[in-house]
């Protein structure tokens, strides 16, 4: 199967092309119970572990690599690559980490938010060079730049949410250009030889939202900008149920096609996101090239050991996750992550270890 295919990101090798999807656990940051979720990921298979996104006000301080050096180690005995994936949390409600002390601001005084100076965004810009230094210095194998689903680079580059007339506003260009800076400032900190990852919002299901032709011409700049692998995804919607984690009515690969058309307009790798929970659907997605690499998200949440079980011939035995979205509605509060499909989920610590293909269970939930 080209899904056990070895792939290479600037340096960077993978055993296979199964990558897990950042998602945030609400445990605390590098100690024992977040350990533990993500060591069974790794024992699970999968080649590649991203962990979620850590905003720049946090991981550009000190002791930030020391926090979660014995994590990384830790998912590298079980023979998995892992990446960071930065963001910054200025356009998110109150919270106790928010750069902006709970203000909400963004590139125009839209949705509720205060436009941000030509300072501020220079400052926030600033941040993520040091903090890509921290990633480097903990021991992760890459870093990626979280671009999609309303983070700032994403709302910065959505019509929609940018209505600006200066150098980070107007044309697509300048739209693009607080991604671009962002790249620039990443890779001016951690060489030539570190891969640089960038999640991308292809589309937007909202008016004088992301469209793919504008999507294209931005990885294309990406790419020249010295980004390794575009992970492509979507960015916010008018829908009234959750487009960002697509729920169970949506059709397995929903968002493939997203990829697909990025994909011959670049050189680098694409990865493919969007309820691809099957193998087959997996081992299609590669053998006709509408993406490189696959990114599973909640499906690694429900069977962490679905690459394992894919690889020994016992797919049978994969317990399917439903889009239920119990998962993702933790996410508006401060709830540690929970599977209501899989109870380890948030006590791998506590309930022990088991074998690198999991429990023999099965359950067809796809």
């Amino acid at each position: 199967m080209k899904l056990f295919s070895p792939i290479t990101i600037n340096g960077m090798r993978l055993e296979n092309r199964i990558v897990m999807a950042p998602m945030l656990t609400r445990m605390p940051l590098g100690e024992v119970q977040e350990t533990a979720y993500f060591v069974e990921r790794a024992r699970g298979g999968a080649g590649l572990i991203m962990f979620h996104a850590v905003s720049v006000e946090i991981a550009s301080q000190p002791g930030f690599a020391e926090t979660l050096q014995p994590l990384v180690e830790a998912v590298h005995r079980e023979g998995a690559k892992i990446s960071c994936q930065l963001s910054v949390s200025i356009h998110r409600p109150p919270h106790k980490r928010d750069y902006f002390r709970g203000e909400r601001v963004g590139p125009s005084a839209v949705a509720g938010r205060r436009e941000l100076t030509l300072a501020e965004i220079r400052e926030i810009i600033a941040m993520y060079g040091p903090s890509a230094v921290n990633v480097r210095e903990a021991g992760f194998d890459a870093v990626e730049i979280h671009g999609a689903h309303g983070l700032p680079p994403c709302i910065f580059f959505s019509p929609a949410d940018n209505r600006r007339d200066d150098e980070y506003g107007g044309d697509v260009y300048r739209r693009m250009r607080f991604g671009l800076d962002i790249v620039a400032s990443v890779r001016q900190a951690v060489g030539r030889d570190y891969p640089i990852i960038y999640r991308m919002a292809a589309e937007e299901e909202r008016p004088d939202g992301i469209t793919l032709p504008d999507a294209i011409l931005f990885a294309k700049e990406l790419e020249k900008a010295g980004v390794d692998c575009l992970s492509v995804s979507v960015g916010p919607s008018a829908r009234p149920r959750n487009f960002i984690s697509p729920p169970g009515a949506y059709p397995l690969g929903c968002y493939v096609y997203l990829a697909a058309t990025v994909k011959p307009h670049v050189k680098v790798p694409v990865m493919a996101v969007g309820r691809i929970n099957t193998p087959e659907l997996a081992e299609s997605v590669l053998a006709e090239g509408k993406g490189d690499l696959i990114l599973m998200g909640r499906q690694l949440l429900c069977d962490p050991f679905w690459p394992a079980k894919v690889k020994a011939g016992r797919a049978s035995e994969i317990l399917y996750c439903s889009g239920c979205n119990h998962c993702a509605t933790l996410y508006r509060g401060d709830v540690p992550l929970l599977c209501r499909l899989n109870k380890r989920v948030g006590h791998e610590w506590e309930m022990g270890e088991v074998t690198k293909t999991g429990p023999e269970r099965s359950g067809r939930g796809a």
